[in-house]
């Protein structure tokens, strides 16, 4: 009896599991949330800094999160649904708004990892443990790469004890579930997810310096908060973003970009000898890079090495069948540029009115320098200058770089913030490539959202495994093999949902690198597998028999992870294969990836 007791007690846990687990993948949300965790993040609270327009002292407000506040000056909405929040916000008169957050409660488990996403597209981005550290660039590079990434305007001595992300971030947890915290409108203000791992408490801030609001309500936070399946988190976070604003994911395109052989060392007969090399190979684009120009900031001049410009390159591409890729960096204009000499008043300036210096690059001579967006007549020569590259000379395809440069400074007098100045650049750029395929580079992210065909999501390849000084001067935004194969893993979730994915260039032949074997391999499997622009700038017909056999698998349908790539932590990341029964270690500490098995393995 007691033995048939316990059999019957078995049958009936058996059928209450399997039931659980049919639940569990009928409706999710319900099972996943309430049953296996609690929240990692936790709000609180709101609290907003403002200041009047004829008072010189900053008002606060703090209420309870989950809350709306109302009173005769000023007016505070809260409204929410399964997944989502938002708060609007509106006043009597006009207002400056100086600081916008919610507070709360962040659960430190210790085998956390938590995704800090980089700021734009060359910016680190990787998972972080409570004992990892973000810190500045070292102050001596700081004057040249200021503007680059978030030293400008994240104060890294005040919050030096916190971990940061910008526009998102996300903890792995178990089950292959996930939580993500995310916002949902980067085009008014630019949102920096904050977090301390010792006192337990989190900051979603919204950059709101030079925005003021009236009487109409304006959205101070759009937020999408859920735990679930990783997929499918990641799926509707980017359906519901912007509104639910549509977007339908371009080609996947393979070509040839000149840059990452002869860097701006190119002439029309090395360009033609390119085209002629991949006449006969089964690419879609040939771009190219910088150094055609005669200075940065005239993209329709060409130099001396160019002696009947670049539209002949573009013809000769074209009768190959392929299409014809040109590179600008529209925003930017060096000192040697008739720009700069002629137009001075067409640039951004300081507060002590002198031009605005947003980086510097030695291949350029030296500073570089931001165009004013917001003047009709810089808006007329770029129009122009864009014109005649994709229309009266015919390429197809524009990468358009360096593009943070048009939103490093607020814009009072236009009731912009950083991240609105950069969305207004980006919709314009948008509507003049119309009917082009654009990829954008050296962009913050969040702006970039659903704007695109293309977006980088990571570093320059480099020549190295890395750059060993700029590594050691902490440059998060440096040319480095190993970040841009970090950021092309940790950025994977974004790639047909709101862009399509730029890994960067892989890099296979032997001459002028220093890759070990590994570490081609590893880029190379890395951008087939998670890339939809798949770029060399290697010439293929150089190539041994073996090179040449790897070249041809590139041909083939690229090989896809059955899953995003998970973080491990240490450098390591997990991989599973759709086509193969396999899972991958990628070490990039290592610069190396080993299989460990077998998918089906219990």
């Amino acid at each position: 009896m007691a033995f048939q007791s316990g059999l019957k007690r078995h049958h009936f846990l058996s059928g209450h599991v399997v039931r659980i687990f049919f639940i569990s993948l009928l409706f999710p949300d319900i099972f996943y949330k309430p049953f296996l965790w609690a929240q990692i993040f936790e709000p609180e609270f709101l609290w907003v800094e403002y200041r009047r327009m004829d008072l010189g002292a900053p008002t606060s407000t703090l209420i309870p999160f989950g809350k709306s506040f109302q009173n005769p000056s000023i007016s505070i909405l809260f409204s929410r649904d399964a997944s989502t929040y938002s708060y609007f916000i509106s006043f009597s008169d006009s207002v400056q708004l100086l600081q916008a957050e919610i507070q709360g409660r962040f659960r430190n488990m210790p085998d956390f990892l938590l995704l800090s996403h980089g700021f734009q597209s060359w910016s680190e981005s990787r998972y972080l443990g409570p004992g990892d550290k973000q810190k500045p660039p070292s102050a001596c590079i700081r004057p040249f790469s200021r503007y680059y990434g978030d030293t400008e305007f994240f104060n890294y001595k005040q919050w030096r004890s916190w971990q940061h992300s910008w526009n998102f971030t996300a903890v792995p947890l178990a089950q292959d579930t996930v939580e993500l915290l995310a916002s949902l409108n980067e085009n008014e203000a630019y949102t920096c997810i904050r977090w301390n791992w010792k006192a337990g408490c989190f900051v979603m801030a919204r950059d709101v310096k030079g925005k003021c609001v009236g009487s109409e309500p304006w959205p101070l936070f759009e937020v999408y908060h859920q735990i679930g399946p990783w997929e499918r988190v990641w799926k509707q976070w980017a359906l519901l973003y912007e509104g639910s604003k549509p977007y339908r994911p371009a080609d996947t395109l393979r070509g040839w970009t000149s840059w990452y052989y002869h860097y701006n060392k190119i002439d029309e007969n090395r360009l033609l000898e390119n085209v002629r090399a991949f006449c006969e190979e089964p690419v879609q684009v040939i771009q190219i890079d910088d150094g055609y120009q005669k200075s940065v900031g005239e993209w329709t001049l060409t130099n001396e090495k160019f002696p009947r410009g670049v539209r002949p390159i573009a013809d000769s591409v074209h009768r190959c069948g392929k299409k014809a890729g040109i590179w600008v960096a529209p925003f930017v204009v060096s000192r040697r540029s008739q720009v700069f000499r002629e137009h001075p008043d067409w640039l951004l300036k300081t507060p002590e009115g002198k031009p605005l210096r947003v980086g510097y690059n030695p291949l350029w001579g030296g500073w570089y320098y931001a165009l004013d967006f917001y003047r009709p007549e810089v808006q007329d020569y770029l129009g122009a200058a864009l014109d005649t590259l994709l229309r009266a000379w015919n390429f197809d395809f524009l990468k358009a770089d360096f593009l943070f440069a048009v939103g490093v400074l607020p814009r009072p007098n236009k009731n912009r913030t950083r991240a609105g100045v950069m969305s207004d650049a980006l919709e314009w750029l948008r509507k003049k490539t119309e009917g082009k395929d654009l990829l954008l580079c050296g962009v913050p992210l969040g702006p970039a959202f659903k704007k695109t065909d293309y977006c980088r999501i990571g570093n320059d390849v480099h020549l190295r495994w890395d750059m060993g000084l700029l590594q050691l001067l902490r440059a998060p935004e440096r040319p480095s093999t190993r970040l841009s194969i970090q950021n092309t893993l940790t950025r994977a979730p974004l790639g047909g949902l709101v862009f399509q994915n730029d890994p960067d260039v892989f890099i296979l032949r032997e001459e002028r690198q220093h890759l070990s074997k590994e570490q081609k391999e590893l880029l190379f499997r890395v951008n087939t597998w998670l890339g939809a622009i798949l770029f060399t700038s290697d010439n293929p017909s150089r190539y041994s028999a073996e090179l040449r056999k790897q070249w041809q698998s590139y041909y083939k349908t690229p090989e896809k992870p059955a899953a995003t790539p998970r973080p491990l932590g240490g450098n390591k990341w997990l991989l599973k294969s759709e086509q193969k029964d396999e899972v991958w270690v990628l070490d990039l500490k290592k610069g190396r990836m080993y299989s460990i098995g077998s998918n089906s393995r219990p």
